[in-house]
């Protein structure tokens, strides 16, 4: 365990979280909490799960609640470039929206730790046990706006969960 390289990760993620949102979807992203989660599991209404491996391995989980998700879906398909959004499209721009995640915090973490991201996994409306003895965990919530509009797009939940060794 070190608390330094966990700590170098938080802020790495976080900062990428805040840049993407700034960049790609032009709205802010404001980190509200972070810290050390004790939760036996996760279950979110939209879910992903980012694993990776090299110095540390655990995985990263991209959360939100299905309000969220409708208020934030317009900006992802706006982005995307979008004409006729139907609902299998809906999964696609979240799916590519979670992949450019992944590949930004690939990007970032690779100088830090030599960890590589894989292809993140859909865990819509599934429990994923995380047992304590197994786990160090970490959760990072951001509280999203677009400040032009003065609108409120809900929050998202970053929740790293590292291997113990």
């Amino acid at each position: 365990m070190n608390p330094e390289l966990d700590e170098r990760i938080i802020l790495t993620i976080s900062s990428s979280f805040v840049e993407i949102s700034i960049d790609w979807l032009k709205i802010t992203a404001v980190r509200e909490a972070h810290g050390m989660n004790v939760n036996e599991g996760l279950c979110y209404e939209v879910c992903s799960g980012i694993p990776f491996s090299g110095k540390v391995s655990g995985e990263l989980f991209f959360a939100m609640d299905g309000y969220t998700r409708l208020l934030l879906l317009p900006y992802i398909v706006h982005n995307l470039e979008m004409n006729d959004p139907q609902k299998e499209m809906v999964e696609t721009a979240m799916n590519s929206f979670v992949k450019k995640l992944s590949d930004e915090f690939s990007l970032e973490l690779a100088d830090i730790a030599n960890i590589e991201m894989q292809e993140p996994r859909n865990l819509n409306h599934k429990l994923i046990p995380l047992p304590q003895e197994s786990y160090r965990k970490y959760a990072i919530i951001f509280f999203l706006r677009d400040d032009d509009k003065k609108k409120y797009l809900g929050r998202i939940y970053l929740h790293l969960v590292l291997e113990k060794e």
